[in-house]
């Protein structure tokens, strides 16, 4: 009876730090969620699938300090919304309210996509990647192949 007792105190404190490393991570990359699964091949070779993205918000990372190269994660509207993981290609002005707007392409990708890349506004962003878990998100898919399909 002791031992499962202390087994049980164990998994407490194992889920107990994971929840606050989540939280921790969370307030330091200023991001409500600081991990993405990569589950498509249009950002290859930069981003295999499989991949864990890590991204950041805030000083220095925000949508107006975006540049040219950043690869970047954001939400678009088309057919229901999705999370897009792309790079920034071009970074220009709304010709009427000279609103900043962001075009992005995958990698793997030959055009941008209107409505898809383009345009982007700044309460589409979610971040700028500063990290990548390689195959990690394989080992998700495989105990729950929902994440992927």
């Amino acid at each position: 009876m002791l031992a499962h007792k202390h087994y049980l105190m164990a998994v407490a404190l194992v889920v107990a730090s994971l929840a606050l490393a989540w939280l921790a991570m969370r307030a330091a990359l200023n991001v409500e969620n600081p991990v993405y699964a990569v589950y498509s091949e249009s950002m290859v070779p930069a981003l295999e699938l499989g991949d864990v993205a890590i991204i950041r918000n805030g000083p220095g990372y925000s949508f107006h300090d975006l540049k040219a190269g950043d690869i970047i994660i954001f939400h678009t509207d088309d057919a229901g919304g999705r999370v897009i993981i792309h790079r920034v290609v071009e970074i220009y002005a709304d010709v009427q309210t000279g609103e900043r707007l962001v075009k992005a392409k995958g990698d793997n990708n030959l055009q941008s996509y209107e409505g898809l890349d383009y345009p982007i506004r700044e309460n589409d962003y979610y971040g700028k990647v500063v990290g990548v878990i390689p195959k990690i998100a394989i080992l998700s898919a495989n105990l729950n192949p929902a994440i992927f399909g």
